[in-house]
C-alpha cells in the first residue's frame, strides 16, 4: 500500500488557469494537467531562484520530494511546448492559508478573508466566483496527452524534406513540394519506404506476387499507407525499369515482391532497394503490413 501524500502548503495560486498554443488550428491536440505543486515549484527554483532544500522547506516537503515534483513538472512543460498540447494548472494536494477565489467573467485571484462571507469579485463586481479547485483532475473528463498522437514531422526520404505533419492527414498522402515523392513520418524505425503489389487499392485486396504487372501498389511508411496506381501495367518492354524508376521517384526503399524479373531486380538493386521476397499469393495487404511490422517495426 502506498504512503499518501503529505499535503504542500503555497501561499496564493498562480494567476491564470493554464495556456493555449498560438498557431494550432482545428480541434485541440490534447492537454497536459500540471498540478498545483508541480506549479510552485517552478515558481520557487525557476522564477525566484530558491535552491531544491530552499523550496522543499517553503512546501514543507523533504527535498526528495521536492526534486520528484520538479522533475514531473519541467517534463509537462517540455512536452507542452514540443507537442503543442493546451496546458491546464489545477489538482494536486496543497492546502492555503486563504480562500482563493477566481472570476469567471474577469478572471481575477483574489483570496476571501472573509471565508465565504462577501464572494464578490473586487474588481468587476461579479458574483461569478468559484474556489480554486485543488481537486485533481479526472483523466475521464478530458482528453489526457497520453491519448493524443505526437504531431511531429513528415520527411522526404528522396531529398531530405521536412514538413510539419497535419494531424488526420497520413505522412504517405502528403506530396513533397520540391520533388514530389511520397513523404513519411520522421523518426520512421527502419527507414524503409515499402511498395507492396496488390490487385486493388484496398488493404483487403490480395497480393499481387508478380511485382512489375500489379495494378496498385500499397504504399507502407511503417504507420501508414497510401495506395498508387501502376501508370505502365500494359507495357511490353522495359516495364520493370519504368516501375522502379518511378517508385525511387516517390521515396521507395523497399519492395514486397514474388517474382521479379532479372532487368527490374538489377535496377532495384542499384537504387539500394531492401527487397523482401514472399512468394504466397493467398495473402493480402493486411497480412503484408502485419509482418512487415513484426519483422521490422516491433520490438
Amino acid at each position: 500500500m502506498s504512503r499518501p501524500k503529505r499535503v504542500r502548503r503555497m501561499d496564493r495560486p498562480p494567476l491564470f488557469e493554464g495556456f493555449r498554443p498560438i498557431g494550432s488550428k482545428g480541434r485541440q491536440a490534447g492537454i497536459v494537467y500540471l498540478e498545483l505543486d508541480e506549479y510552485e515549484s517552478l515558481r520557487l527554483c525557476d522564477y525566484e531562484g530558491l535552491t531544491h532544500v530552499e523550496a522543499s522547506e517553503v512546501l514543507q516537503i523533504s527535498r526528495p520530494t521536492f526534486t520528484r515534483i520538479y522533475s514531473s513538472a519541467r517534463k509537462k512543460m517540455a512536452q507542452a511546448l514540443v507537442d503543442g498540447f493546451s496546458l491546464l494548472i489545477r489538482g494536486g494536494k496543497v492546502d492555503f492559508d486563504d480562500m482563493w477565489l477566481r472570476c469567471s467573467d474577469c478572471t481575477t485571484v483574489f483570496n476571501d478573508v472573509t471565508r465565504g462571507e462577501n464572494q464578490v469579485c473586487p474588481r468587476c463586481g461579479s458574483e461569478k466566483v468559484s474556489e480554486v479547485s485543488t481537486h485533481r483532475h479526472k483523466p475521464t473528463q478530458a482528453r489526457s496527452s497520453s491519448d493524443s498522437p505526437r504531431p511531429g514531422f513528415c520527411i522526404c526520404r528522396n531529398c531530405g524534406t521536412r514538413i510539419s505533419h497535419h494531424r488526420g492527414m497520413p505522412c504517405s498522402q502528403a506530396i513533397c513540394p520540391n520533388c514530389e515523392s511520397f513523404m513519411v513520418k520522421d523518426g520512421n524505425s527502419s527507414g524503409i519506404f515499402w511498395a507492396i503489389p496488390c490487385f486493388a487499392n484496398e488493404k483487403t485486396a490480395h497480393y499481387n506476387t508478380r511485382f512489375a504487372r500489379s495494378p496498385y501498389f500499397a504504399l507502407f511508411d511503417g504507420k501508414d499507407t497510401v495506395f498508387f496506381e501502376n501508370p505502365f501495367p500494359i507495357e511490353d518492354k522495359g516495364l520493370g525499369q519504368k516501375i522502379m524508376e518511378t517508385l525511387a521517384l516517390k521515396g521507395i526503399s523497399g519492395i514486397v515482391t514474388g517474382f521479379l524479373g532479372d532487368k527490374a531486380r538489377e535496377v532495384a538493386e542499384s537504387k539500394g532497394f531492401y527487397i523482401e521476397n514472399m512468394d504466397q499469393s493467398d495473402l493480402t495487404v493486411n497480412d503484408i503490413i502485419n509482418n512487415l511490422k513484426s519483422k521490422f517495426y516491433e520490438n
